[in-house]
């Protein structure tokens, strides 16, 4: 959604924005001219301005898929809201993790192509919207999800999911792991069944071997239900916006008496 914020943020550039999505620490922006990532700024204009000379020397020396500064119509590379927020615009390159398996695989697999690896069938999807995501999750046998919304989002669909955390410098993703299941645990019980998951997910994230020999085909079915249960169980709860308008309610209603 393209809010007044950000509308009076993109008209200070020559683009025309067609879908703004919510990244991390970042809006994609799909527009006519291509994508774009609009992200907010606090560093100094001197830094900026030789970042901006060093990508253009690369995209010169023929690196084409390093992302590029944008200047606005003032030819600026800082913009300000009317908060007098910071933000700057870059060409985005889509897939970056796509770029990086074809260089690994020495493969040239572009967005909604496929690929077959040995018995797995690999196809790439471009960015979706939010709605478009869940779709994608509510068909998907395992989810194998990144970051913290994403996860979020797993975890209410209900299908058996795979959180393949970002890693911390000082190991704090293992705790935040640690703590998700125990908070499974002491809302559903099922401590066999978590304490398995658990270990394959820390597994997952290179804390141990558990999985170099372990056999899913008996824990699929028990980690379907799990999953199952505990989206219901998340589910069971009022969001956060029924809860604050319940809250507004009743101060309103103490404050009428």
């Amino acid at each position: 959604m393209l809010t007044e914020k950000l509308t009076e943020v993109f008209e200070q550039y020559d683009i025309k924005v067609l879908q703004v999505i919510k990244g991390r620490g970042s809006y994609i922006c799909t527009t006519k001219e291509g994508v774009y990532s609009l992200q907010p700024f606090s560093s100094t204009l001197s830094k900026i301005e030789c970042e901006y000379e060093l990508l253009n020397q690369l995209k010169e020396a023929g690196f084409f898929l390093v992302d590029q500064y944008i200047r606005s119509q003032e030819q600026e590379l800082v913009v300000q809201d009317k908060y007098h927020n910071d933000f700057v615009l870059k060409e985005h390159y889509e897939g970056k993790e796509l770029d990086i398996y074809n260089k690994l695989s020495n493969k040239n697999l572009k967005s909604d192509e496929k690929i077959v690896f040995e018995d797995i069938n690999i196809k790439t999807l471009k960015m979706v919207n939010h709605e478009e995501y869940d779709d994608i999750l509510l068909s998907s046998a395992i989810n194998l999800v990144r970051g913290e919304d994403s996860i979020v989002r797993a975890m209410l669909v209900g299908r058996p999911f795979l959180w393949n955390i970002y890693p911390t410098d000082d190991n704090a993703h293992y705790n935040k792991i640690n703590a998700l299941f125990n908070l499974m645990n002491e809302k559903l019980g099922l401590k066999e069944d978590i304490e398995v998951l658990k270990n394959i997910t820390l597994s997952y994230n290179g804390f141990s071997d558990f999985l170099d020999n372990y056999d899913f085909s008996e824990y699929y079915e028990k980690w379907k239900n799990l999953s199952y249960l505990w989206s219901e169980y998340l589910l069971s709860h009022d969001s956060l916006t029924k809860k604050l308008l319940s809250f507004i309610g009743e101060k309103l209603s103490k404050d009428e008496k």
